[in-house]
């Protein structure tokens, strides 16, 4: 999109902004907004002020506690405050909700369900939330070594991935709906990432057995990788896991998914630097 510049006064020039993204944010003549300057860029943007935006879906061809939750999901990544659905499927409503952070369900009946946004404006910045992803996926890790010595099921590593899985879903409705800058693609990739390093772990517990050893330099890898990551010292994680990689056997089925795992987070480090 490309805009104009207009004289105003002898310094100053003045630009036009879009009809639909000052409606969407409620912004009118008086209103503030936020300006952000870098290198060649100027970002406009407001203080979590959009407008109440809302969905309505009819569902009922679904069948599947899984097809609800994808089609859910993508509607909450979205952005909507208020998702309205029409289904056969009632049971399925409270299984979909307990991914959905910030929502809750404000109307409920056997053919129609509303799921409705309860925070109207978000507390925390975007990197207090990822550090928060970053904390769980340190602890899903460390989890293999109570998997091993059976302290917990697979059950019970699963549930925890879950509460993962969930609040990685919320990085990407806060990035979708409240963050406008050029590190955004930067941070999706990143918890993309990070849910794939996640769903990894789940494969290496279903086959470590009783390799202690292994699960705790996994633990210990893992960790280092997220202290690294938010201390932004990317020559550390890229000497880190270049060692593991040259290094990692590749002879069983378990050391496959081991050197995939330090591969997801290795192929991944270009676009995590930042000029300085």
């Amino acid at each position: 999109m490309q805009r104009k510049l207009v004289k105003q006064g002898r310094g100053a020039l003045t630009v036009t902004l879009p009809a639909k993204w000052l409606s969407e944010r409620n912004l009118e003549a008086g209103s503030t907004v936020d300006i952000t300057e870098g290198n060649d860029d100027l970002v406009i943007g407001v203080s979590h002020k959009r407008k109440f935006r809302e969905i309505s879906l009819d569902l009922r061809h679904c069948r599947r506690k899984s097809m609800f939750f994808h089609i859910l999901q993508g509607k909450y990544v979205e952005g909507y405050d208020q998702i309205e659905i029409f289904h056969k499927k009632p049971e399925f409503m409270d299984k979909v909700l307990s991914q959905l952070i910030g929502f809750t369900i404000s109307e409920h009946s056997k053919t129609r369900t509303v799921f409705r946004s309860i925070v109207a404006v978000p507390e925390d910045n975007f990197e207090v939330i990822l550090r928060r992803a970053g904390h769980q996926l340190v602890q899903q890790a460390e989890d293999l070594q109570l998997i091993v010595s059976k302290e917990i099921s697979m059950v019970d590593f699963r549930q925890k991935e879950m509460i993962f899985d969930a609040h990685l879903l919320y990085c990407l409705r806060y990035l979708h709906k409240y963050v406008s800058s050029e590190a955004s693609y930067k941070q999706f990739l990143l918890c993309a990432t990070f849910e794939a390093v996640a769903d990894q772990l789940r494969y290496i517990a279903k086959n470590i057995g009783t390799k202690k050893k292994l699960a705790k330099e996994l633990s210990d890898i893992v960790s280092e990788y997220v202290k690294l990551l938010f201390a932004k010292d990317f020559e550390g994680i890229y000497s880190l896991l270049r060692d593991r990689l040259i290094s990692c056997s590749k002879k069983t089925y378990l050391d496959g998914l081991v050197y995939c795992l330090y591969e997801m987070l290795y192929n991944n480090i270009g676009y995590l630097v930042e000029e300085k």
